[in-house]
């Protein structure tokens, strides 16, 4: 019973990130096509800021997708605000095991 339960637990916390992950490559697609809407001459001079602004780096990934992976945690548990801080660095570890399952998706 205890299996199937972490089994369970593991199956909606992976759904939960891919959501979540599946969310952010539409806005980033949203963001690419803003630039590319903008005016040439613009966006030749100043590719690499908006560029830079649309991608961040790994470890601002990181930090974003544990705080919404959280967030939606207690949304989809009908759970109180913070209320899963107690486990927060146990839920952080297996964000970061994901993200390594996952980086080439991203």
């Amino acid at each position: 019973m205890d299996e199937c339960l972490q089994v369970h637990c593991q199956q909606l916390c992976k759904y939960i990130l891919d959501k979540i992950t599946k969310e952010w490559q539409v806005k980033s697609k949203i963001n690419v096509l803003q630039l590319e809407l903008m005016d040439k001459e613009k966006t030749n001079k100043n590719f690499v800021d908006p560029i830079l602004k649309v991608f961040p780096n790994i470890n601002e990934i990181n930090k974003i997708l544990k705080e919404a992976f959280l967030y939606q945690l207690e949304i989809d548990m009908a759970l109180p605000r913070d209320s899963l801080a107690l486990v927060s660095n146990k839920l952080a570890d297996f964000v970061d095991e994901w993200l390594k399952d996952n980086l080439k998706k991203l």
